[in-house]
């Protein structure tokens, strides 16, 4: 066993840029027009800007029609038409360029007040662009939604002194549409635990070989990475169906809230299967979690029953709905903290708050924070173990590691150290059991075999360095030895002095999410 395999699950990595659309698979033609910078009217007309999608790009296959509250809909050619609240509401599918947007979306007068923001409506990434104008006159308010064909475009046009008392039957009717999309929805994390979304876009199917190198989407690395696919399946069959994940590295996989697979853990690739009775034409829930630890990527889901052979789950049987509503665009990635030149960078989108630490008769902790000390081992094994507290800038921790030498051996690898794990309310629509999150600090793993010329001061050599940034702070745990091996000849007490160490969760103030009236 390594000594990264206690607690520290996967080392971290990180990306502060998100270029492109996050789309894969999609058209270069329509992604130029998605990224493409428009407005409306001459050079005295305030433009009208559309903003790329970034790593936010869901694009829907389909979409419902909701009945108007006057029970009916007037056609004029390919628009429909109704009146919600003395407002005049429009809704029309355009093909997949620009300029069908602009003749649909009047233009702007001079002195009128334009604004583009961009929203989820109903899962799909959204533009909702208003304009209002000086006088008392007409107000416009249109919401933009890509589909695989077009866009979608639905605007609303009355009084503009009628607007507030309108908005609330407006917005009513915005969250009756729903959006349909081939494949799943697919939420790609810079970490391998699940943490700080990095893409946000739709799979038509699970069936990935990445390689060594490969990276998954825009703005996740080749390695060190997870994905969360959900949405429904639906089987041909009312027969018991057999799952099976071909994956490199952990996996699960639920199936109407069901936990057919569970191999959570690092491995080559490996085959896993579960097995669970569906009837045909009705969608069941699917949701699968993969994470990549290094090297090989690979994440493919399979199925058979006894009338079809074993097979990737198709595209055609693979579709997601999510529920309809108006949401903020998602936050994605976290921040880096500032690292000595050559370091591997670390994340402080979840640090710790701090830590504490267990006393028992095998690990008995001397002192008092912040500085507290412990050896174990015998003879030329003997280790010293140091647990310390200091203010002291991650930037700055080489000044509490010895003064190296070039003859000196270093590796200094980011990796994750798990310290807490809470419930998240948000559930699949069938699933009556809330997840079970995770929380890993990023930390500093700094191995050192110091050179004995170099060092004649030094009696230990051979040190293990764990650095943790915490908020406030930085966490250092420490163990020295004379003996090149000692951490294989005192595996369990190392173990167990490690495991003495937990890190806590500072409490913050829950965030109020933003509501839907301040979305529209």
């Amino acid at each position: 066993m390594q000594k990264s395999d206690l607690r520290i699950c996967s080392l971290l990595c990180v990306a502060l840029a998100w270029p492109g659309m996050g789309e894969a698979g999609r058209e270069n033609k329509q992604s130029a027009n998605m990224l493409e910078l428009t407005r409306l009217g001459d050079s005295s007309v305030p433009p009208l800007v559309f903003p790329g999608f970034g790593p936010a790009s869901l694009v829907a296959a389909s979409n419902t029609l909701p009945e108007p509250p006057s029970g009916s809909w007037s056609s004029s050619g390919s628009c429909l038409s109704t009146v919600i609240a003395g407002y005049k509401a429009e809704i029309q599918k355009t093909h997949p360029q620009w300029d069908a947007v602009r003749k649909v979306i009047s233009q702007p007068k001079p002195g009128d007040n334009v604004s583009i923001s961009r929203l989820m409506w109903s899962g799909v990434s959204a533009w909702m662009a208003d304009i209002v104008p000086q006088s008392n006159a007409e107000h416009q308010r249109h919401l933009i939604a890509p589909l695989e064909e077009g866009f979608l475009v639905l605007s609303f046009r009355g009084p503009a002194a009628d607007f507030e008392a309108a908005r609330p039957l407006l917005r009513e009717f915005v969250k009756k549409i729903r959006f349909r999309f081939n494949g799943l929805i697919a939420e790609y994390y810079t970490s391998g635990a699940l943490q700080w979304l990095g893409c946000l876009q739709v799979d038509p199917t699970i069936d990935f070989d990445w390689g060594a190198d490969g990276a998954p989407a825009n703005g996740v690395g080749p390695d060190f990475f997870s994905i969360r696919w959900t949405g429904k399946v639906v089987p041909r069959f009312s027969e018991t169906y057999t799952f099976s994940t071909l994956s490199d590295d952990g996996v699960r996989l639920w199936i109407n809230g069901e936990l057919l697979i569970d191999n959570w853990t690092v491995h080559p690739v490996t085959l896993d299967s579960g097995s669970i009775y569906l009837e045909a034409g009705k969608e069941a829930d699917l949701k699968m979690e993969w994470f990549e630890n290094q090297i090989h990527a690979v994440a493919r889901l399979f199925w058979k029953s006894e009338s079809q052979t074993n097979e990737p789950v198709p595209q055609e049987c693979l579709f997601s709905l999510p529920a309809p509503g108006l949401k903020p665009p998602p936050e994605f990635g976290g921040g880096r903290v500032e690292a000595p030149p050559g370091w591997p960078p670390l994340m402080y989108a979840d640090l710790p708050g701090g830590y504490t630490v267990g006393r028992s008769e095998e690990t008995s902790w001397q002192g008092k924070p912040p500085l507290q000390t412990l050896t174990f081992g015998k003879s030329k094994s003997t280790v010293l173990a140091r647990l310390e507290k200091v203010r002291v800038a991650p930037a700055n921790v080489l000044s509490l590691l010895p003064p190296f030498s070039p003859k000196d051996k270093i590796d200094v690898q980011r990796v994750a150290w798990r310290y807490a794990a809470h419930q998240d309310i948000s559930k699949m629509a069938s699933d009556d059991a809330p997840r079970v999150l995770e929380a890993y600090a990023s930390t500093w793993s700094v191995e050192c075999a110091l050179d004995r010329a170099s060092h004649p001061d030094i009696q230990t050599l051979y040190r293990q360095y764990y650095l943790v940034p915490l908020k406030k702070g930085l966490l250092v745990l420490s163990f020295e030895s004379q003996d090149k091996d000692w951490y294989e000849n005192n595996i369990d007490d190392f173990r167990r002095v490690f495991e003495s160490v937990t890190l806590t969760v500072e409490e913050t103030p829950e965030q109020t999410p933003a509501q839907e009236e301040e979305l529209f």
